[in-house]
């Protein structure tokens, strides 16, 4: 059903078949002067009807008249605005904008569509007023300055954003991702890497997510970070999703060092390992499972990653992913396991003796006496 909410008052009023009888007239026939009236009427529909016909006519000049008028209302400015971005690309009359758009106006929302339209043109001689929006005390002009910057694609700008990120130090979500966004169209990778020894967190983090952003190994960089918060971004970063796999590598090779007591790092260190693929991997994932300090979930999870060692398809560990695995050898995890079966067995729980059982009856591995006779001890202790 479709209900309408309706005012009976207003129902015959002038005003509403004013509104109604512009919205069923043919705007390709009214003249430039009434449509650039029409962009401050009250009504959006017509306010944008206007807009387009004004930029399908190719009228600049008039738009930027209206945009850059102090004294014009503010929705009429906006929408001029808005027409001056529909226009097509044109060097000279972006050398105009950048002259007199309105960066410095009074109202706010006019500077955030100002900085917002030297974006969507690609105005790189707009780069100094979009950095000096930067530092406006308008939060929405802050971050419609920084995507802009996004789109113009000015490296020197690049100190401008880090400087904004360390302001908000994490505090607003929406500049830090106008400031990623910021960076990502506009650094280039050796910039960002750079950026791991920062002194602020809210910084590294915004960095790792632009680097991941970019898809760029130069994330590897902060694997070393001293912030569980920055680490985790990193990992996650190099592991989830499409993942970088030129720093898989590099994540895999943490894991005998990893002290974290996070499950979520330790999962995901396992899993590269399993992924990269290599003897020293399966050794690393053996070595993990053999390890009594570390906790039984996670040394079951080191067993069940050499049981999915040469699994076609292989479905991810952490996020359930199909994903190709890397070429190896495919016995690899049967002849350690088989090698190392005794030690195994002895340093097990109850909780990852059940998982190496079943890990022996899914790689076909035969349990000689000894691993049997710990088989029954535990099971008379039960």
């Amino acid at each position: 059903s479709i209900w309408v909410v309706d005012d009976p008052a207003i129902r015959r009023s002038e005003k509403r078949k004013q509104v109604a009888k512009l919205l069923r007239s043919n705007f390709a026939r009214h003249a430039d002067a009434f449509l650039i009236q029409l962009l401050a009427n009250e009504d959006q529909r017509i306010r944008l009807e206007a807009q387009f016909e004004l930029a399908r006519r190719d009228k600049f000049e008039e738009l930027l008249k209206v945009a850059s008028n102090p004294n014009a209302k503010q929705l009429a400015r906006v929408h001029a605005l808005w027409g001056l971005g529909q226009l097509e690309d044109n060097s000279q009359r972006d050398k105009r904008l950048a002259r007199r758009l309105p960066f410095t106006d009074s109202d706010f929302e006019i500077r955030a569509q100002a900085a917002k339209l030297a974006g969507t043109r690609k105005i790189k001689s707009c780069a100094a007023k979009l950095a000096d929006l930067l530092l406006d005390e308008n939060a929405r002009v802050q971050f419609h300055a920084a995507m802009a910057f996004g789109q113009v694609g000015d490296s020197s700008t690049v100190p401008s954003l880090i400087a904004l990120l360390k302001r908000n130090d994490d505090r607003d979500a929406y500049l830090r991702h106008a400031a990623i966004m910021g960076l990502a169209g506009s650094a280039r990778p050796a910039q960002l890497s750079a950026q791991h020894k920062h002194k602020s967190a809210a910084v590294r983090v915004a960095i790792v997510a632009t680097l991941r952003r970019l898809k760029h190994p130069g994330v590897k960089s902060f694997l070393a970070d001293s912030s569980e918060w920055v680490l985790r971004e990193a990992i996650s970063a190099i592991h989830d999703d499409e993942s970088i796999p030129e720093a898989l590598p590099a994540l895999a090779d943490l894991l005998p060092s990893n002290t974290s007591r996070s499950e979520a790092i330790t999962r995901r260190l396992l899993n590269a390992n399993l992924r990269v693929g290599q003897a020293a991997n399966a050794e690393r994932l053996l070595a993990y499972a053999l390890d009594q300090t570390k906790p039984s979930a996670m040394r079951a999870e080191a067993l069940l990653c050499l049981r999915d060692w040469n699994r076609r398809p292989f479905v991810d560990r952490v996020e359930g992913r199909v994903r190709e695995l890397s070429r190896r050898d495919d016995a690899l995890a049967k002849k350690l396991i088989s090698a190392n079966l005794q030690q195994l067995f002895e340093g097990s729980d109850s909780e990852l003796l059940a998982e190496l059982i079943r890990l022996c009856d899914k790689l076909k591995i035969k349990l000689g006496a000894n691993p049997l006779l710990v088989i029954a001890k535990s099971e008379s202790q039960d």
